[in-house]
């Protein structure tokens, strides 16, 4: 057959074909990936099986039977896989232990200062002997220091302060590891809907395939258009092939934020992300944004907690210049004396004393001096940090609106302009009005309008977590 055959109307032996191609080759909108995944790939699997020559139906096949992840693992919305991460996260399981260490260390310095009991014998007379002996006494004592200036008040304010700060820093790691979780999830989404989006478009050249190769029966078209629609349909289901290697290793990265790799024995299946990212736009008040970062954001609120901590640090070390108070009771009791010189009788005594040091040396200027400076340290800690958390709010608001705006460049029509150009190109190379290499280079056209629509809705999503992880707030689900 020679290639100006090709280009010759069809006849009505071919009706049937345009039938059968024309409403599967436009479709208009994106399906989305959570809630048609299996359903969809099994159709354009059976589709390809039905169309494609042996190679290409064994590939299509290994979707739905076990060589892909679609309908194999553990499906999880974007709120039960955060749930997850949080009860089994082995990052934030050893985090936590920083809040039962700073929980001890309250208790810690609860405690007062333990008192010093003594006891023993003196006087012992080693010398003489029998009546001549002089007596020993046996002594014992109790010693107790008492602190002066509130230290113990201002050691228990520090480290309540401290564990105030563990806990917000606790919560800013759990920040960090949501939004990190979210993003992975929203990127496991989108590699899952871009495999999708290929092997659909596979399945339509699939159906150009077989329809060629009936054309070419009966004498419609010459071999080159059979063949070069055959090699278009191969390079397409190799491309969705590696598309699905990418989703399958995000799908699998998922796992590891949970603490866990499946499948083995014992172990869930492996996760499956189900979600929509064709939501609603958001409308959000950057001055409200702002505002709830300053009073909410985990980290500074940790930063506060830290000055406080600083603050109360300056006050335990001018409490350290004031030296602390010692107490000392004691109880002896003394033998009888049968000396003749210096005869006593058998009695007992008690003592009482008290020690003060004098802070002649030491007064304790370097800790004051340092603890000052920790405090001043502190507090452009925290400055720097809010300013920080204002400039992450209003640099994720202007990165969610932009991709906000390219997301809705896409709902406004471009997807129903790019199926409808292919199925004009279809339609007018079924009537000898258009070539193979228009119709694929409008399927390509489309294919492409598509994946960017998708790479538009997972920037739009990701760009929404950006924000609402900058201003500390969290309602996000897809």
């Amino acid at each position: 057959m020679d290639g100006s055959r090709a280009l010759r109307p069809p006849g009505r032996r071919l009706a049937w074909v345009l039938i059968a191609l024309l409403p599967g080759a436009a479709a208009p909108a994106v399906v989305d990936a959570a809630n048609a995944a299996n359903a969809a790939n099994a159709a354009n699997a059976a589709n390809a099986a039905n169309a494609a020559p042996p190679e290409l139906a064994a590939a299509a096949a290994t979707e739905v039977t076990g060589g892909g992840a679609v309908g194999v693992g553990e499906p999880l919305s974007l709120r039960a896989y955060l749930a997850e991460v949080a009860a089994s996260n082995l990052d934030y399981a050893a985090a936590r232990y920083n809040v039962s260490i700073a929980e001890a260390q309250l208790v810690a310095a609860r405690v007062f200062p333990n008192p010093t009991l003594n006891g023993g014998t003196s006087g012992r007379d080693v010398t003489h002997h029998g009546e001549l002996r002089e007596p020993a006494n046996d002594d014992a004592g109790l010693t107790q220091t008492i602190e002066l200036g509130g230290k113990r008040r201002k050691r228990v304010a520090v480290a309540r302060a401290n564990l105030a700060q563990a806990a917000a820093t606790l919560e800013d790691f759990f920040r960090m590891l949501r939004g990190n979780a979210a993003t992975a999830f929203v990127d496991a989404l989108t590699k899952r809907r871009i495999a999708e989006e290929k092997l659909r478009s596979a399945g339509a050249l699939d159906q150009l395939v077989a329809a060629n190769r009936k054309r070419l029966e009966v004498g419609d078209i010459g071999e080159i258009d059979l063949t070069q629609s055959r090699v278009d349909a191969l390079q397409l289901h190799a491309d969705h092939l590696s598309s699905e290697s990418d989703a399958q290793v995000a799908a699998i990265a998922l796992e590891q934020l949970l603490g866990r790799l499946g499948p083995a024995p014992g172990v869930p299946r492996p996760v499956v992300p189900v979600g929509n990212l064709e939501g609603p736009p958001r409308s959000f008040d950057e001055t409200a944004l702002i505002a709830a970062a300053l009073e909410r954001r985990a980290d500074v609120v940790a930063a506060r907690r830290a000055l406080d901590s600083a603050n109360a640090g300056v006050a335990v070390a001018r409490a350290m210049a004031v030296p602390d108070l010692g107490v000392s009771f004691s109880y002896q009791e003394n033998q009888r004396s049968h000396n003749d010189v210096a005869p006593a009788p058998e009695y007992a005594s008690l003592g009482l004393s008290v020690s003060f040091p004098v802070p002649l040396w030491n007064r304790f200027r370097g800790e004051l001096e340092a603890a000052r400076g920790t405090a001043a340290q502190s507090e452009r800690a925290l400055r720097g940090t809010e300013l920080r958390a204002k400039v992450d709010v209003r640099q994720a608001l202007a990165r969610y609106r932009l991709a906000e705006q390219r997301a809705a460049q896409f709902q406004g029509g471009a997807l129903d302009d790019a199926a409808a150009v292919y199925k004009a190109k279809l339609f007018s190379y079924q009537h000898g009005a258009a070539t193979l290499l228009d119709v694929l280079n409008a399927q390509k056209a489309q294919n492409d309008v598509r994946l960017a629509y998708v790479a538009a809705l997972d920037e739009r999503a990701k760009a929404l977590i950006g924000v609402e992880q900058a201003a500390g707030i969290w309602d996000v689900d897809f």
